[in-house]
């Protein structure tokens, strides 16, 4: 790094972010290195964003809409707006798109930038290990392996494997809340939508597919093909083609990926509607692809009966899917 960079600012610690020239990130690497980057001169920048404006910012640079955001949040849709607004003034950019690009350039997950490092400003990295004043500062951010399927392969069977972002991750097979209301969904939809009996038919659903998209490996607790794009199984042990609906059971060990990691996904691929079942609040959150993103049609919660989109041509008894 050039002399310019002082002693002091080069000894603040990760995690905090000091006046002057420069100003760390909160988070770092798996590789172990910090993000630094130039403050403006005017004050404005990433080290300016409050903590509300980092986690707005997070949350849109995933596809999340100002409503989704807002009640992931619990903000109002207004409040969110304007965190979002102020931030991205902030950082210099002036669409989400800018702002996805901005945040995806420098850290594949965003939750680790958010609000870090601005577009055309000078950014290093530094790797301090235990002791944060024993830095070591270089130019570019070392490029991290994408996990493939052999990693995936390598799992242990007793554990369920995804690779979600590029990133392997695995989780325990599911606690019997979460099971029993995966199995109970399955066998409400089979009858009438998958077999045709008491319903129109016209879908294939299954349990836990594996999802193979652009080098992720996504495994729903539940999916759903429309026969007229799907007439029939593929012969391989996975599926290419993106389901038109997905359901996630949410557990508190796998809610922050199922969310943030595979919602973002499942939009990508043009995933038409996904449901979020959170067995623990007895919580039904059914969304609708909208463009890009994802739009928040409706929540159930309790013991009720209702009609709720894609199946709305029957009623469903949500409150069947909690566990006695």
């Amino acid at each position: 790094m050039p002399g310019t960079t002082s002693r002091t600012e080069a000894r603040t610690p990760p995690g905090r972010s000091p006046g002057g020239r420069w100003s760390s990130a909160s988070s770092a690497t798996a590789a172990g290195y910090y993000i630094a980057c130039e403050n403006p001169v005017d004050g404005q920048g990433p080290r300016s964003l409050t903590e509300r404006e980092r986690q707005v910012v997070e949350l849109a640079s995933r596809g999340h809409t100002n409503k989704l955001a807002a009640y992931t949040l619990g903000l109002s849709e207004a409040s969110t707006s304007l965190h979002l607004s102020r931030a991205m003034k902030k950082l210099g950019v002036r669409t989400r798109a800018e702002l996805a690009i901005l945040v995806g350039a420098v850290f594949r997950r965003p939750s680790a930038l958010a609000g870090v490092a601005p577009s055309k400003r000078r950014c290093a990295h530094l790797r301090g290990g235990r002791n944060p004043g024993s830095i070591e500062w270089a130019m570019s951010l070392p490029a991290k392996r994408r996990a493939t399927y052999q990693d995936l392969l390598a799992v242990p069977p007793h554990l369920v494997a995804e690779i979600i972002d590029g990133e392997l991750t695995t989780s325990p097979r599911p606690a019997p809340r979460h099971a029993r209301a995966s199995s109970r969904l399955g066998g409400v939809l089979d009858g009438p939508f998958d077999r045709g009996a008491g319903g129109p038919g016209g879908w294939i659903i299954l349990d836990e597919p594996e999802l193979h998209h652009r080098g992720d490996v996504l495994v729903p607790d539940l999916a759903g093909w429309r026969r007229e794009r799907l007439p029939k199984l593929p012969d391989t042990a996975y599926f290419e083609l993106a389901p038109d609906w997905v359901c996630e059971i949410l557990s508190p060990s796998t809610e922050a990926d199922d969310r943030a990691g595979k919602m973002p996904i499942y939009a990508r691929e043009g995933v038409k509607h996904a449901w979020l079942i959170n067995p623990f609040s007895r919580t039904l959150e059914v969304f609708r692809l909208g463009g890009s993103s994802w739009l928040l049609a409706t929540t159930f919660r309790g013991d009720r009966t209702s009609r709720v989109e894609p199946f709305d041509a029957i009623e469903i008894d949500i409150g069947s899917l909690w566990a006695d």
